[in-house]
C-alpha cells in the first residue's frame, strides 16, 4: 500500500494550498492508493492506521516543513525524543505505525533540510532503526528543486558531510536553497528515489 501525507495544518496557507492540490494530482495519476490531509502527527498518525488496516505500508510519503533532525506537522515535529522516549505522547502511536512498515517498506519525509547537519545526520539513523526500513528525506532547503535527497536503512551510516545543504551566515549555520548542480538533486514532481541514493 503507498500512502501520501501532507500538512494540512494551514501553517503557510500557499504552501498547504500546493501541497493540497500536489496531492490530489498524485493521487489522481495512481501514483498513491490514499492521500490524506493531517493537521497534527496523532492525527496523521490514527488516519494513516486507519485506511492502511492492518496491510502492509509498501511506501510513506510525507510532504510537510523540517529543519535539521525534525519534522514539522504545523509548529510540532517528530524528533528524537518522540522516537526514543516511551513517555512522549507519540511514541506509542509511531510504533504502532512502524509495525505496519516491513524491510522492503519506504518512508519519505520531502521536507526541508531534516537529514542536514549533525542533528539531521543522527536522526537519520534513528529514523530508520525505529521504522526498520529505507529513509530519505533532504539535506537543503527544497523549493520546485528537492537537493541533497539522502537514504539509509537500518544499521547504515550516513554517507554525507554534516555541511551538505549548510551554509554559515553571520557566524550562524544556515540551509542552502535547492539549485540544480547540487548533489542529488530531482524536481518536486518526482516521486521515485534512485536506490542508490
Amino acid at each position: 500500500m503507498r500512502i501520501l501525507v501532507y500538512d494540512a495544518t494551514r501553517a503557510s496557507s500557499w504552501l498547504d494550498e500546493t501541497w493540497a492540490i500536489g496531492a490530489w494530482w498524485a493521487r489522481k495519476f495512481n501514483r498513491f492508493d490514499r492521500k490524506i490531509g493531517a493537521t497534527s502527527w496523532p492525527d496523521a498518525i490514527d488516519k494513516i492506521l486507519s485506511v492502511s488496516a492492518g496491510r502492509t505500508i509498501n511506501e510513506l510519503h510525507y510532504w510537510g516543513h523540517g529543519h535539521w533532525g525534525k519534522i514539522f506537522m504545523g509548529k510540532k515535529a517528530i524528533n528524537v525524543v518522540a522516537l526514543a522516549s516511551p513517555h512522549h505522547p507519540w511514541h506509542e502511536g509511531l510504533v504502532r505505525l512502524s509495525m505496519q512498515m516491513d524491510e522492503d517498506s519506504f518512508v519519505w519525509f520531502r521536507v526541508c533540510g531534516a537529514f542536514g547537519n549533525k542533528q539531521g545526520r543522527l536522526f537519520s539513523t534513528k529514523l530508520a532503526d525505529f521504522f526498520g526500513c529505507r529513509v530519505a528525506s533532504s539535506t537543503y532547503l527544497i523549493t520546485t528543486r528537492h537537493s541533497g535527497q539522502r537514504s539509509l536503512v537500518p544499521g547504515q551510516v550516513p554517507d554525507w558531510s554534516t555541511n551538505e545543504g549548510v551554509k554559515v551566515v553571520d557566524g550562524k549555520p544556515k540551509l542552502i536553497k535547492s539549485r540544480f548542480g547540487a548533489p542529488r538533486t530531482i524536481m518536486f514532481w518526482n516521486s521515485i528515489l534512485p536506490k542508490n541514493w
